[in-house]
């Protein structure tokens, strides 16, 4: 039988331990000295379903085409099964070996922490292919941390790098990672300052920071977790893109992760129980700046 390689064990253990995290983390909820606040919404609040919140955003997909006969969870499973399928080649392999001795990645894996963490892919630049060896790290990651209490988000950029993509460009990104959450949390009620027809606007709009408003709402249902997300090939959306369109647009993926930033910091804050810890794959260290 083949040898599985040392990070499959990484994973695996950490997998198990994440009971006695989350055991941990209802201790730090229960605490009456720990604020309890969900995520900061105004005094008027109405109250929307989870369910018909992912009708929304599903029929507004459907409506886009590219994969109309397929549901949304298979969306997401084929693209994870095709990053998992690019087995990493020997140096890859090492690529992976050396990033699993630092520190700040341990940290921010194992840490019950709220973290944002940035890998800085070189081996990516010498390809313009749209997975790497840290890609596959991602789908493993998600594959493998996923337990009761533990939701793993991912986003392919390489995959959704056309605007006609069914998921395609930044606001494509974050629709994905919202859809995805909703999915996690299954039924629930969601208390939101805005009313149903402001909330499916902005939906068919794309409007990104209403987007981003729904994923910290809906995160707020949450009382005790811990969510992985992971991005990979942020590059495809910013200044170093390959679409024309999307380097065009990349003040767009700036906006987004300076959001998500501000977002795991207010998770950190509010220490009652969640945990959201974010790790975006870059190609050199020049993005974004």
């Amino acid at each position: 039988m083949e040898q599985l390689p040392p990070y499959y064990c990484l994973f695996y253990e950490h997998g198990q331990d994440i009971e006695a995290s989350l055991e941990e983390l209802k201790c730090q909820a229960a605490n009456p000295a720990v604020r309890r606040d969900r995520f900061p919404v105004t005094p008027t609040l109405q109250e929307i379903s989870s369910v018909l919140l992912h009708q929304v955003l599903s029929v507004d997909l459907r409506d886009r085409g590219d994969y109309i006969d397929m549901d949304f969870s298979h969306i997401i499973d084929h693209f994870g099964e095709i990053a998992l399928n690019n087995i990493p080649t020997y140096l890859g392999q090492d690529q992976i070996g050396i990033l699993l001795q630092d520190n700040h990645f341990i940290t921010w894996l194992k840490s019950l922490g709220s973290q944002f963490l940035v890998l800085h892919d070189e081996q990516a630049l010498l390809s313009d292919a749209p997975l790497s060896a840290l890609s596959y790290l991602c789908a493993l990651m998600s594959e493998t941390l996923r337990n009761p209490g533990v939701i793993p988000l991912t986003f392919f950029c390489a995959f959704h790098s056309e605007s006609t993509s069914v998921l395609g460009g930044v606001r494509g990104m974050i629709r994905s990672l919202l859809l995805q959450l909703l999915m996690a949390v299954g039924d629930v009620s969601i208390l939101t300052p805005l009313d149903i027809y402001t909330i499916a606007e902005g939906i068919l709009n794309d409007n990104l920071n209403i987007l981003l408003f729904l994923i910290s709402l809906v995160l707020g249902c949450i009382d005790v977790g811990i969510v992985y997300c992971f991005i990979d090939g942020a590059f495809w959306f910013g200044e170093e893109a390959i679409n024309e369109e999307m380097r065009a647009r990349s003040e767009e993926m700036t906006d987004a992760l300076s959001l998500l930033h501000s977002l795991v910091a207010q998770t950190n804050t509010l220490g009652r129980g969640l945990v959201l810890k974010v790790l975006e794959k870059r190609r050199s260290v020049e993005e974004y700046r």
